[in-house]
């Protein structure tokens, strides 16, 4: 498997809502109405704690992509903000989606449904069930 590397500036700018547009791409297709209200009510009033990730759109300066960070987009949309703390990432398509499976995790604060298992009564050092180990 093939290392890509991501160069990402580590200045923070602060880009108008208006110039990012969201991706095609985004694996995250629902979003808690009620967490993202959450979040904007926070952002309205602690601002955004995180940068959002995006890059360059071809053939446009001014604007730009969502890579990472589209909860905290939308939220902020809902809030009334005006620009969005970001860093601008310079790869290509194919590099960032590579990095971008954290974003089918949930998101900070959310519960994951897991199918329930029943807790077994017995510790384990007591389980009739339990077999010997054999290293032979």
């Amino acid at each position: 498997m093939a290392t890509q590397t991501l160069v990402v500036t580590e200045q923070i700018l602060s880009i108008p809502l208006a110039s990012i547009q969201l991706s095609k791409t985004n694996p995250r297709k629902v979003i808690d109405p009620g967490a993202l209200a959450d979040l904007a009510a926070d952002i309205k009033h602690r601002g955004v704690q995180e940068p959002i990730l995006v890059r360059p759109l071809p053939g446009s300066a001014q604007k730009f992509e969502l890579v990472f960070g589209e909860r905290r987009y939308r939220a902020s949309e809902k809030a009334e903000q005006e620009t969005m703390p970001s860093i601008v990432v310079r790869s290509t398509r194919r590099a960032v989606p590579s990095s971008g499976g954290r974003n089918d995790l949930p998101s900070r604060g959310s519960t994951y449904s897991t199918p329930s298992r029943k807790p077994c009564p017995q510790s384990c050092a007591n389980c009739p069930t339990r077999k010997p180990l054999n290293y032979r």
